[in-house]
């Protein structure tokens, strides 16, 4: 059994590692608050040790407590924080500038019920507990401390993380990534961890997953380019199973991310001007800024505002895959309470091309997988080209029985109430890689000066949207292409000629649909006759506004519409009720099928 030691004052906590009767493994248990005075010189990297603070204060500290801490147990310490490690800059290659009130480095720690309070400033690395932290477990930790990084990466318990689990944690503090150097990452900020690396743990007899679960942000978080109330950025491992810093001690280079149970309540912003959004810099979701990898985040919600970007959601910013991704990711049953704002204020010439997407649940969502169950309540405001009530551009995904409740308004680009634009990529003979099914809109749609929609705003090459219902106004003054479902279907691949986008079992309750040109109640425009397939009603006593494709613009195949209904209108729609998307796909097929429809 290793030494035990109570510690009382503040120098028998200095001995720990540098006397032989304080040894580096050995156990420690704090029997008073411990008051440093002066300046604090870290205590060197300790291996196997345990303290256990019984909740005594050990500050105000200057540097980290410790170095470095490898298998080590950390419970019930409380933290009084005053570090500002920005002379640091020259004393070591950037990548080790790692800064954090316990320890600069922690590999295997397990910590339970710790708390942090003052100030932490470094450059590249700097967390409210640790700079860098691998293979660890953390439970229950509250960072009240502001974090800042000059450049690089900052969290509530560390700056950058690989295979940790986290639970029950909190952060109170206002984390920063805000400033740029040019051989450093650009600011990457979240309220427990500001870019964290999923991986199995190879030393494990029975590995488990890494999970971020039952965690909340309450702090403001700010940055240069990705921040998230939980996580500012989801990493993946490489191929050879090493992580960002080249640790190559993994299992499963795909390992499955879980977030459960997750919420911020902090405002979340951009710490950059509008040229920096307009490289294409900025991810910022609620939960998370920016994935590079699929991902599982579930009942996770958003309670406070997010500004600014060039990828802003209520949930996830940007959320990437590509086609050889080994697992799926998906996001379901999360909620968007607060408003949703993506504002490029850089001249038009200077803009990145086609970078804005703004959406309740996520700015754009690239082969990551499905989003199912999920809600918007508030208001979406963009200016930039992609904008939905709940996804603003959704590549080769499945949305099932998602719901927007919030007004959408977009100046710019493309704007729908539940999704700005939807693109499938797959082949002609392969089922639809992306899908709207069971989606209800409920909040009028605004702008969208190339299209804006009731559900979609633009489908491109093979979408399948079914059994999807609007409730909301579509208005786009100035703009073309505008209807009560979607405004525009078409292809973008020209080798996708041959994949319909397909409108099936659909029903626009819109009263108005209003645009400059190619309006419908349905569907506004499509890039050649017939190369939509649509089954879909709409109601006839909508106020159609401008251009009305319906009156001889737009021509539909015969064969996929009502013989006896030539304006897509279904009589009586106006002022009634559908409970839900199904419900109304079964009035639509009983009409369909000859049999009575009451309403």
């Amino acid at each position: 059994m290793g030494v035990r030691r109570d510690i009382r004052t503040a120098g028998e906590l200095a001995k720990i590692g540098l006397d032989p009767e304080y040894p580096a493994d050995g156990v420690y248990t704090l029997r008073c608050d411990i008051q440093i005075t002066g300046r604090w010189e870290s205590l060197p990297p300790a291996s196997g040790l345990e303290l256990y603070g019984e909740g005594y204060w050990i500050g105000p500290l200057s540097a980290p407590l410790f170095e470095s801490l490898s298998r080590a147990v950390i419970q019930h310490v409380r933290l009084e924080l005053a570090i500002d490690a920005r002379g640091e800059r020259d004393a070591a290659p950037l990548d080790d500038l790692r800064i954090g009130g316990l320890a600069r480095l922690g590999v295997r720690v397990d910590m339970d019920a710790c708390e942090a309070y003052g100030s932490v400033t470094g450059i590249v690395r700097a967390g409210g507990f640790f700079g860098e932290l691998i293979d660890s477990d953390i439970w229950g930790l509250h960072n009240y401390a502001n974090v800042t990084a000059i450049a690089g990466m900052a969290g509530g318990v560390s700056g950058i993380g690989q295979g940790n689990r986290y639970k029950d944690c909190w952060n109170h503090g206002r984390i920063a990534a805000i400033g740029f150097l040019a051989d450093a990452p650009r600011g990457i900020a979240g309220g427990i961890i500001g870019q964290e690396t999923p991986a199995m743990r190879a030393h494990e007899d029975d590995p488990k997953e890494p999970f971020i679960e039952f965690c909340t942000n309450r702090g403001a978080i700010e940055s240069y380019a990705d921040a998230g109330g939980i996580v500012g950025r989801v990493a993946k491992v490489e191929p050879d199973g090493s992580g960002e810093s080249g640790d190559s001690d993994w299992l499963a280079p795909n390992a499955p991310f879980t977030m459960l149970w997750c919420g911020n309540f902090g405002e979340i912003t951009c710490g950059s001007t509008g040229q920096r959004a307009a490289d294409g810099n900025a991810r910022f979701g609620g939960i998370v800024g920016h994935s590079l990898r699929p991902c599982y985040i579930s009942e996770c919600y958003n309670q406070n505002k997010v500004c600014g970007g060039a990828y802003i959601g209520g949930i996830i910013g940007l959320g990437e895959g590509d086609a050889d991704t080994a697992l799926d990711g998906a996001i379901e049953y999360c909620v968007n309470y607060d408003l949703i704002c993506l504002s490029d204020d850089t001249p038009p010439g200077t803009r990145a091309s086609r970078s804005g997407c703004a959406g309740g649940i996520a700015g754009a969502v690239t082969s990551f997988g499905g989003l199912f169950q999920c809600t918007n309540k508030m208001t979406i405001c963009s200016d930039c080209p992609y904008t939905g009530g709940l996804v603003g551009r959704l590549v080769d995904g499945e949305m099932r029985g998602c719901v927007n409740e919030g007004f959408v308004h977009c100046m710019a680009g493309e704007v729908g109430g539940i999704v700005g634009s939807a693109r499938d990529t797959g082949g002609a003979d392969v089922e639809p890689l992306c899908a709207l099914a069971a989606c209800e809109n409920h909040g009028d749609v605004e702008g969208g000066a190339q299209a804006a929609g009731g559900i979609a705003g633009r489908l491109l090459d093979g979408v399948r949207l079914e059994q999807c219902v609007n409730w909301g106004c579509v208005r786009s003054a100035m703009g073309a292409y505008v209807g009560g479902i979607a405004g525009f279907a078409g292809h973008l691949d020209t080798d996708a000629d041959g994949r319909k986008n397909r409108i099936i079992d659909a029903l626009s309750a819109a009263t108005h649909v209003q645009g400059a040109y190619s309006v419908h109640r349905v569907l506004g425009g499509e890039d050649a006759p017939g190369n939509t397939e649509l089954s879909a009603q709409a109601d006839r006593g909508a106020l159609l506004t401008g251009d009305n494709t319906a009156l001889g613009g737009l021509r539909y195949q015969e064969s996929t519409v009502l013989a006896d209904d030539d304006q897509l209108g279904l009589p009586g729609m106006q002022g009634e009720s559908i409970s839900s998307a199904a419900t109304a796909a079964e009035r639509i097929r009983g009409m369909k099928n000859g049999e009575p429809v009451s309403l």
